[in-house]
């Protein structure tokens, strides 16, 4: 990403295919040249936050989203109060409660009925939390809980403005096969979407986007993760653990998902027939909360230190 923040600093005509490295060479080293040897030429003197390596050529917006992924990590998300509210939002579009033998409630006001796949997934009280979870193997495409929200109604008409989707969760297998927590992406949509770190995807105006945080999870360890869309910033952005974790600009309003998947799948991503879970979860789900606004760091640190109280107790 060479040149200032949103701005293409050098460009030059080529002519021709690219010609491979030399045999025995053809390997990117990270930190300096790779040479035949299997060593580096040119060893670097540096720092190297990441690398990423790309099918297609990146657009200059791309880049900029890309940048701004990163000041936003390093520097927190610009303008917020970082004292807890006294009183935490309530979750008014849903609030998931999971209960004995794979049974689950919506309790918000918007009281949406819940339904499985085929295989209804395990649950167990935890103590630590002092509720009861649900469990997922990260095998079966039917093992999965669904939240419809239709092509009209409450929480359809507020994904069209700002708003949040809260999980407290374990990532037991993330990379590359991007487990979901709880998704609805189908050419379109929303969703808490793991690769090798915790990261929320979105689709606006015919474009995705991903707010990386940089925090690659760790097995068996529960996660508060609060992903947000903020129509009014035209911006997504994510916070882990009570803290601000990343945010990417967004241009236009959130595209819908395509097909049947007009649900939220919880412990995979929503399907083109909802018929299946895709990019299964191996892990496990502790609460599910959807909010009808942009939630703000003050409102995280309160959802999560409620969530620290508990399991203090």
């Amino acid at each position: 990403m060479a040149g200032k923040e949103d701005q293409i600093k050098t460009e030059i005509a080529v002519d021709g295919e690219p010609r491979l490295s030399a045999e025995g060479a053809q390997w990117v080293a990270i930190g300096g040249d790779a040479s035949t040897r299997m060593d580096c030429d040119g060893v670097f003197d540096g720092q190297i936050v990441v690398a990423r390596m790309y099918t297609r050529a990146v657009t200059r917006d791309e880049v900029y989203c890309m940048y701004r992924t990163y000041q936003d990590v390093a520097e927190s998300v610009p303008g917020e109060d970082d004292t807890p509210v006294e009183v935490a939002p309530v979750a008014d579009l849903m609030d998931i409660v999971f209960g004995e033998n794979g049974a689950v409630k919506d309790v918000s006001p918007v009281a949406t009925e819940v339904r499985t796949g085929n295989t209804v997934p395990q649950t167990y009280f935890n103590d630590t939390y002092q509720r009861w979870v649900a469990q997922f193997g990260g095998t079966d495409n039917q093992e999965y809980y669904a939240v419809p929200y239709g092509t009209s109604g409450t929480i359809h008409d507020a994904m069209s403005g700002s708003f949040s989707l809260e999980v407290l969760a374990v990532i037991n297998n993330p990379g590359s096969n991007q487990p979901c927590v709880v998704s609805s992406q189908q050419t379109g949509g929303f969703g808490i979407e793991p690769t090798d770190d915790i990261e929320v995807w979105g689709m606006f105006s015919g474009q995705y986007a991903t707010a990386y945080t940089g925090i690659e999870p760790e097995r068996d360890r529960f996660y508060h993760i609060i992903g947000v869309y903020d129509y009014d910033k035209s911006e997504m952005r994510v916070y882990v653990d009570g803290q601000a974790a990343g945010s990417v600009s967004v241009a236009g309003l959130m595209d819908y998902p395509d097909g049947l998947a007009q649900y939220f799948c919880i412990g995979g991503d929503a399907s083109f027939n909802a018929d299946v879970a895709e990019y299964p979860l191996n892990g496990e789900v502790a609460l599910v909360r959807m909010y009808s606004h942009a939630i703000n760091l003050s409102e995280a640190k309160k959802l999560y230190n409620d969530l620290q109280e508990i399991s203090a107790e």
